[in-house]
């Protein structure tokens, strides 16, 4: 039977619309998916097992070793550095930044999202100084939130309150950390540092950026990133901003582009505004002895720069040197303080006043004796000491002071007339005039040894001849030495007469003056010597040279406290205790399946371990060289996976209790199951069981959870379901035919009505014989004479049951009557045809 006509134009138009409906399913069954962004413009992407939300991120074990310091400087070797860091992300990015300009330093980043699926969070500062900052920074924001839209793990916030987020940070994985004194810009990070881009500035920025590695350091950077950024404002997208303007390129001559300093026994302390920035810098001066180096955009009279400021002139007082690069070109600040800094007998140049090399002085650096180095974005402004959020390290390594020296130098050489160090024996000329010394003779007393090294390594006299005249070579000053034996050692450097030996205060004997050594014997170990060496002079003078040592031929004790030895463990974050004892300071390194990971100074460590068997060796190495281990097996694993088997998802019931069954995926870290019923917890039972009886009160809904949970790391798993109580029965009724109705013979479609909280089957039958199962609310059946019974049973998804029934008679059809047929059809043929008689006379 057709509906339509075969060949009606009705039909074709269904035939072509049914073929159109299949052809858009097999096309959406390949098609990219399209989000809209914030722009407008459509983003395509296809979701397949390869995409950055189903990647699987693996941490290497194979990272940096701790505490060890790289430094750089802008803009000669910063993008390198930068980019670097960067791309060796694994896990996590987070950024804390006053100013991001840089479309290179964001492609890195978004090549590593989209590489690896590392977590981004950025922190801007919210109301950049100037007319255009903002603008710049949103433009920035807003490619980040194009990341986040395309479904890569990114936030961006910033900060609005009254204050300056000012720090220039960048923290990777936890275990290092990025610290500058530049904003990201390309005239701070240029990838060719040659031939820089003027975007937007027009000249290059110098300024100092360290990278540390060490997991202490990074934690408490990253506590500091995460105070911000949870106080921060969510950025909305907001398209009516551009990119920097390019005004075209410089040439620089990048003295330092292929040269940087790497120290791994440096050591760190971090340093922020508004909490520890001006102790910080004040404990700094007043515990220089030598020089002080200062390379600052500006320095801005206020309460606490007067402080600082006052302790630089008790420095000068005592006879620290103090020399300040100051970049003159940033408002009037370098004119109306330069003249007072030099009346207090400060040294003081215009930054980059006597050099072609488009250089403008932004940074923060100070270096004090060759020792200690302070590189961060802090300036010398009461609001960046007290107000601002800054960030900065503080540095302790000849290393890596003496590689800022040399930009240092190299700056000041651009600032000034008077060249920094003309006789090149590493004290500068400001010193050497300051302290009476020659600055164009190395040797200024003519004794063999160079100003600097009577100056900073042997704490003489550099314009007394006779002085030092000794130098005790071995051991060094406070060292821990892993024999009961030890040989002293000692340089001569002027006419020796004698020499006299005393241990502890106490004289041991009488050397002649071509003797260089002198050996101790039967020493006592866990105790400390002072060995003293008199030189007699030809003169009838006598100088005494010291040295501290230790003697410790005992193997540091240690034991590993926590985790316990054959430990399961979640894989990932496994920190690592232990316990020594030791007569002298010890060191530790960390091994895993003999694979060394770290290398600390404290008694414990965070390390990353996959999925697997491990045993952990803990070495102790303590001052003196001696050496001793402890280990422990571990086993590491994934967290389980729980899934409820029983019953299934939106079930319905009509039971006062519910049995849930349920399997995980491993058990080992599994302390016990809580279960929770609309949030509210109803139980809970230990890892060994695997179903529990749920009570259900009133009819509803009743959403169930059951957690896997541990005692050690809280809810390890969980999964849910939902379950539907329904007691009702539901309400049915006949529509046709009514009861006891009086129906002919033949084909009849019966209806009927229903209500119920949940989905309902219905059954026909006729006389008991069942002639329709279904969820419709009609039916078919084809009745003959007699009495019959129509019965409906309807059973919802609880398993409610309703049952009715109705009574119909079927009665046999009426015979036609020929007879009365023939009058009724004569009548009507005679009526039509006298109508038709009458019409036409009429029409004549």
């Amino acid at each position: 039977m057709f509906l339509f006509k075969p060949g009606s134009k009705l039909r074709k138009e269904l035939s072509l619309l049914i073929l159109c409906i299949m052809i858009s399913s097999i096309l959406a069954i390949n098609s990219p998916i399209v989000t809209i962004n914030k722009s407008g413009e459509q983003i395509y992407g296809t979701s397949t097992p390869d995409s950055p939300q189903s990647e699987i991120k693996t941490i290497s074990t194979s990272q940096k070793i701790s505490n060890l310091v790289e430094a750089y400087v802008t803009p000669d070797n910063s993008y390198k550095a930068l980019i670097g860091l960067i791309k060796s992300a694994n896990e996590s990015i987070d950024i804390m930044i006053y100013e991001f300009w840089s479309k290179e330093i964001f492609d890195a980043i978004n090549q590593t999202v989209r590489s690896k699926g590392v977590r981004v969070r950025v922190f801007f500062e919210g109301n950049v100084y100037g007319s255009s900052g903002d603008e710049y920074n949103r433009w920035i924001m807003n490619m980040f939130l194009t990341l986040s839209d395309e479904g890569f793990n990114v936030e961006v916030r910033y900060d609005d309150s009254s204050r300056y987020v000012h720090a220039k940070v960048v923290i990777v994985d936890n275990i290092a950390v990025f610290v500058s004194s530049e904003n990201f810009g390309d005239t701070e990070y240029p990838a060719d540092p040659t031939y820089i881009e003027e975007k937007p500035y027009y000249t290059a920025s110098r300024g100092f950026c360290a990278i540390v590695y060490n997991s202490t350091i990074a934690g408490i950077f990253e506590n500091i990133f995460e105070q911000e950024f949870n106080n921060g404002v969510t950025y909305n997208y907001d398209s009516n901003y551009d990119e920097p303007p390019s005004h075209g390129n410089m040439s620089y001559s990048a003295p330092f582009r292929d040269y940087y300093i790497s120290d791994s026994e440096a050591n760190v302390k971090a340093v922020f505004s508004p909490d520890n920035s001006t102790s910080t810098i004040l404990n700094l001066i007043n515990n220089a002895s030598h020089f002080i180096m200062l390379e600052l955009a500006y320095i801005s009279n206020g309460t606490t720069v007067n402080e600082l400021l006052n302790a630089l002139k008790k420095a000068r007082e005592r006879g620290v040197t103090v020399q300040i690069i100051l970049e003159d070109d940033f408002g009037s600040y370098y004119d109306e303080i330069a003249d007072n800094l030099t009346a207090l007998g400060f040294h003081v140049v215009p930054a980059f006043s006597e050099t072609t090399e488009p250089l403008f002085l932004h940074n923060k650096g100070i270096i004090v004796d060759d020792e200690i180095v302070l590189v961060g974005s802090i300036n010398w402004s009461d609001n960046a000491l007290t107000n601002n959020r800054e960030a900065a390290l503080l540095i302790k390594s000849k290393k890596i002071a003496g590689f800022y020296k040399e930009v240092y130098a190299w700056d000041w050489n651009q600032s000034s007339n008077e060249p920094f160090d003309s006789d090149g024996d590493g004290l500068s000329n400001a010193y050497e005039n300051d302290h009476n010394l020659n600055p164009f003779n190395p040797d200024t007393d003519g004794d063999g040894l160079t100003d600097y090294d009577e100056v900073m390594i042997y704490h003489t006299d550099p314009r007394d001849a006779s002085s030092p005249g000794v130098v005790i070579t071995y051991p060094k000053n406070n060292q821990y030495i892993s024999s009961r034996t030890i040989s002293v050692k000692w340089e001569a450097h002027a006419a020796i007469s004698s020499y006299y030996v005393y241990l502890n205060d106490s004289f041991l004997d009488q050397v002649d003056n071509t003797s260089t050594s002198y050996t101790l014997s039967d020493l006592s170990n866990g105790k400390w010597y002072n060995f003293t060496l008199v030189a007699e002079f030809p003169t009838g003078t006598n100088v005494s040279f010291s040295v501290l040592f230790a003697i410790d031929v005992t193997p540091p004790v240690i034991s590993i406290t926590e985790p316990e030895n054959n430990s399961v463990l979640l894989a990932g974050s496994i920190n690592i205790k232990w316990s020594f004892t030791d007569f002298s300071p010890c060191s530790f390194r960390i091994y895993a399946n003999s694979t060394l990971l770290k290398s600390v100074s404290g008694s414990g460590v965070v390390v990353n371990l996959d999925p697997g068997k491990w045993i952990i060796d803990v070495k102790a190495i303590d001052a003196a060289g001696n050496t001793n281990d402890s280990y422990i097996l571990l086993r590491t694993v994934q967290k389980p996976s729980i899934q409820i088997t029983r019953p299934i998802d939106n079930s319905y019931t009509n039971q006062s209790t519910v049995l849930v069954n349920w399997s995980v995926s491993d058990e080992s870290l599994i302390t016990s199951f809580k279960l929770y019923m609309n949030s509210s917890m109803i139980g809970e039972v230990s890892k060994n069981t695997f179903s529990y009886e749920a009570s259900l009160g009133a009819d509803g809904l009743y959403n169930l959870t059951i957690v896997a949970f541990s005692d050690k790391y809280g809810d390890l798993a969980k999964d849910s379901i939902s379950i539907i109580k329904d007691t009702v029965p539901p309400e049915i009724s006949f529509i046709y035919p009514s009861n006891n109705s009086e129906l002919e013979p033949g084909g009849i479609i019966v209806k009927w009505t229903s209500s119920d909280k949940s989905p309902v089957n219905f059954t026909l039958k006729l006389d008991g014989v069942v002639k329709y199962e279904g969820k419709a609310l009609r039916a078919s059946i084809e009745l003959e004479t007699g009495e019959h019974y129509l019965t409906l049973i309807a059973m919802d998804a609880a398993g409610n049951i309703a049952v009715i029934s109705i009574h119909v008679t079927v009665k046999e059809r009426s015979p036609i009557n020929l007879e009365l047929l023939s009058i009724i059809l004569f009548t009507a043929f005679a009526v039509i045809l006298i109508a038709a008689v009458a019409i036409k006379i009429k029409g004549r």
